[in-house]
């Protein structure tokens, strides 16, 4: 009776520690640790520029994990960016957006931001007013006989840039009309490129057939070339003269046979080095009198990289073969020797170019050993202006 009184006064005070016990509070996560649900905060500025382009500003929280943002721009457009987790992007991080429109109107940009947490979409109403026309590049043209051409530029460009170039001469102008002398009978494709304030691009090629050219010397090149024959003559569809320059200040003027005929393609490239040539305070005249006092008959000193030296390079590509290239500094004992070298009054085939120009004839050998020999006559001809690009 005892033992059951015992038990119970002991179940009894068991139960009133039980109904004071107090519940702990649950654990919070640290702050670091919560997981981030919103990405896409709000547009926070909305910037429109010339010719209907809208730049977008952004704001996002922190970039915590890795991300896809989708934009709708509201015009067909899309646009899809992967952001991954980075030091430096921090929360109210801004991101910047641009796109230009193609027509004026109300336009809806949506951006949706997607991660395992997140699935989120802001979006923008613009209203686009300024939006210019298409630029149409287009030309008409009039053969006013011996070979000479006028342009008429009639392309919708008010502000910006013209290009005028064809696929068989030298001859190229940044003027809005210009007029080109083709020195060559040949059908021709004159192209006309544009470019406006706006970035705004566009080109037409037209033909045109010059059967009345004055005539003039040709470039030629006889001899052999790696142990084989070569006979060469300038004309305009397959055999013909490349000039180039360095950059102001490099010093280099490089003129170029080529020989495409039957799929294969030849070239010897002749580049004298004299700072004079491509000095940019140097007028026509000046670059004239400085080049003719480097033209004179005999041998010349070879060099890749030395001033007022020169060297000559091979480029052989046969048809379904590796290219070969040598060039004279191959071979120590290689020769270029300048054996007549001729002024001729030059009809100005486009602005710049001055109005005498140089025949210059060369005696080109060398020995590239198991590759073969070189031995020949080269003559080309040396315009006086500016032909960079």
């Amino acid at each position: 009776m005892r033992t059951l009184f015992f038990l119970l006064i002991l179940s009894g005070f068991l139960n009133a520690c039980k109904k004071n016990e107090t519940k702990p509070e649950p654990i919070k996560p640290d702050k670091e640790d919560q997981v981030n649900t919103v990405f896409l905060k709000s547009i926070d500025t909305t910037y429109y520029e010339l010719n209907a382009k809208v730049t977008v500003h952004l704001k996002t929280a922190k970039l915590e994990l890795a991300t896809e943002i989708n934009i709708d721009w509201g015009d067909n457009k899309f646009q899809n960016l992967y952001l991954q987790p980075q030091e430096g992007f921090v929360n109210n991080q801004m991101l910047v957006f641009d796109h230009r429109y193609e027509k004026n109107g109300d336009y809806k940009i949506q951006f949706r931001a997607k991660n395992k947490n997140v699935n989120d979409s802001l979006f923008v109403v613009v209203a686009i007013k300024n939006r210019v026309p298409p630029l149409i590049a287009n030309f008409s043209y009039e053969l006013l006989g011996g070979g000479k051409v006028r342009f008429k530029n009639l392309s919708n460009l008010s502000i910006g840039n013209y290009y005028w170039r064809d696929d068989k001469s030298l001859n190229k102008s940044y003027a809005s009309d210009p007029e080109f002398i083709y020195d060559q009978n040949a059908t021709y494709h004159v192209v006309l490129s544009a470019l406006d304030a706006f970035g705004q691009y566009n080109a037409i090629s037209k033909q045109i057939v010059i059967n009345d050219a004055p005539p003039r010397e040709m470039a030629f090149f006889k001899g052999t070339i790696l142990g084989v024959a070569h006979e060469w003559n300038e004309n305009p569809d397959n055999c013909r003269q490349l000039l180039t320059e360095s950059e102001p200040g490099k010093g280099y003027l490089i003129n170029t046979l080529t020989n495409q005929a039957d799929g294969n393609y030849l070239a010897i490239s002749i580049a004298p080095k004299f700072r004079v040539l491509t000095n940019p305070y140097f007028d026509p005249i000046e670059r004239y009198n400085k080049f003719k006092e480097n033209l004179v008959p005999g041998h010349k000193s070879i060099s890749l990289n030395g001033e007022n030296t020169w060297n000559v390079g091979f480029t052989i590509r046969y048809k379904d073969q590796e290219p070969i290239k040598k060039n004279l500094t191959d071979d120590p004992a290689s020769s270029l020797e300048i054996l007549q070298v001729e002024e001729v009054i030059q009809p100005v085939l486009f602005e710049s170019i001055y109005p005498k120009s140089f025949w210059v004839t060369f005696r080109i050998k060398a020995d590239f050993k198991e590759a073969g020999k070189v031995d020949g006559i080269l003559k080309i001809r040396y315009l006086i202006g500016r032909f960079l690009g």
